[in-house]
């Protein structure tokens, strides 16, 4: 949970959670440079949100995940690498964002 925390930050919500959040660099840098991608399942509460506190909804036949770079930390003095797909299972998840050679194994 320590690396969602990171990659979800707390957000100000004094005016309304914000809708979703960002994406961030393309994954393809990361692939140029051997770095795996990490792939977990979002915790969405009863109203919509995630841990930080931001709007994504409520999908009751599929889960949020995020692929995001192994570390969670910066890449090449870059952002982190951080994309969400909504699917069923971590492994659709994977194959929704044609990723599975790239993705760090259990």
């Amino acid at each position: 949970m320590d690396i969602l925390r990171k990659l979800l930050p707390k957000l100000d919500c004094t005016r309304g959670a914000p809708m979703g959040r960002y994406q961030t660099e393309s994954f393809l840098k990361l692939i140029e440079n051997n770095i795996n991608l990490c792939v977990r399942k979002v915790p969405i509460d009863s109203d919509g949100c995630d841990i930080g506190g931001a709007y994504w909804g409520i999908n009751n036949d599929k889960n949020l995940y995020i692929i995001f770079n192994e570390s969670g930390e910066n890449f090449n003095a870059g952002a982190i690498y951080r994309s969400f797909v909504w699917a069923e299972t971590r492994s659709e998840a994977i194959h929704e964002m044609s990723i599975n050679d790239y993705v760090k194994r259990k």
